[in-house]
């Protein structure tokens, strides 16, 4: 009699219904109830946030220009260094207020088990990277792969500004007290190669700039 008498109750009061009935029920015999009767619902409204989510990380992703893109092999860096380096870079090159982003990758390290090996090898062979800074040990051995642009060839008529900070063709980061101040790397030399496939010389140059103009 009761179920005939719930399907003649108009929305509204099956609406109160529930209600009533859940007040009477324990917090463990709520989720029950509900997933019970209503998991479809909680099913569809999950993936519809999750798909709003994805739209609008796409979204942002299509629109986000990366001014530079930086790896720091072998960082001793805390993730407030990082961050700090990242949001100064940040405010250094852009040109507008949003969708545009520096990123810094500090995960990348020479040895390691297979995971920090493939995370490397990754990292160097993605072709997204703009700079990669390294031990003197880790840029021969790329640079004998034709991993790095010379510093000549991105730099043109500007590469005797920054003459007085290479080494053997090599910028060495470790000169800029800059540098120093963010506190990422503990070895020294600290060289800075530019990835074969960037062509981003503008930033680049004014991440020389920042880090030593006088």
């Amino acid at each position: 009699m009761e179920r005939k008498y719930e399907s003649d109750l108009t929305p509204k009061e099956k609406r109160q219904l529930e209600l009533e009935k859940l007040r009477g029920m324990t917090l463990g015999q709520k989720a029950e109830y509900l997933w019970t009767y209503y998991k479809w619902v909680l099913a569809a409204a999950a993936a519809f946030i999750f798909l709003i989510g994805l739209a609008v990380s796409i979204y942002s992703g299509i629109r986000t220009e990366q001014l530079l893109s930086v790896a720091v092999l072998d960082a001793d860096a805390v993730e407030e260094d990082r961050e700090k380096l990242e949001q100064d870079l940040l405010e250094l090159l852009r040109t507008r207020d949003r969708y545009q982003s520096v990123m810094v990758d500090t995960s990348v390290q020479s040895g390691g088990d297979y995971a920090a090996a493939a995370k490397r090898v990754a990292t160097i062979g993605s072709g997204e990277m703009d700079l990669l800074i390294c031990s003197k040990e880790v840029y021969g051995s790329l640079e004998e792969q034709e991993v790095f642009r010379s510093w000549p060839s991105v730099l043109g008529e500007e590469y005797k500004t920054y003459e007085p900070y290479m080494e053997n063709g090599r910028l060495n980061l470790a000169k800029s007290s800059r540098w120093q101040s963010y506190h990422l790397t503990s070895y020294e030399p600290v060289y800075a190669g530019v990835y074969a496939g960037s062509e981003n010389e503008k930033n680049i140059l004014r991440f020389l700039e920042y880090f030593f103009a006088s």
